[in-house]
């Protein structure tokens, strides 16, 4: 299985855990999404396991919708992303408990935007994470 795959899954996972299932989507909404929703993506290059023989740093980037005119209800969404993953990462959670091959070991907030699409009328806040993952001695 693509590395990347699980990674992905690993996000889905966490954010149905803190959010609910049915409101977080890989790269793009549906049209019919109801507010408010998620997106997540991997946006750095592949884990290849090559920054050292068991770390791999990769970028996630995590963008919450909403359709409130009060900017506050994102900006307290985006803090609730940001804190579960904080939460998380002191877990050190396997990426896939089935097989226990990677475990989170450090999470850091990369980059942080609130922006107020005038036309469209919704908020959109994106926050980048790079995420740590540590592959487990012995796995291929």
């Amino acid at each position: 299985m693509w590395i990347g795959n699980e990674i992905l899954q690993f996000v889905k996972r966490q954010l149905n855990q803190e959010f609910g299932a049915g409101q977080n989507w890989l790269d793009v909404a549906p049209q019919e999404a109801t507010y408010p929703f998620i997106t997540y993506s991997l946006i750095s290059t592949v884990p290849t396991w090559t920054f050292a023989p068991f770390l791999e740093t990769c970028r996630i980037q995590i963008t919450v919708f909403t359709d409130s005119q009060d900017s506050t209800d994102l900006v307290r969404l985006v803090d609730r992303v940001k804190q579960h993953f904080h939460r998380i990462e002191r877990l050190n959670p396997y990426v896939n408990p089935g097989t226990k091959q990677m475990k989170l070991i450090c999470v850091k907030k990369a980059d942080e935007s609130i922006d107020y699409l005038n036309e469209a009328y919704f908020h959109a806040g994106r926050v980048d994470f790079l995420m740590t993952f540590e592959k487990q001695r012995g796995d291929p």
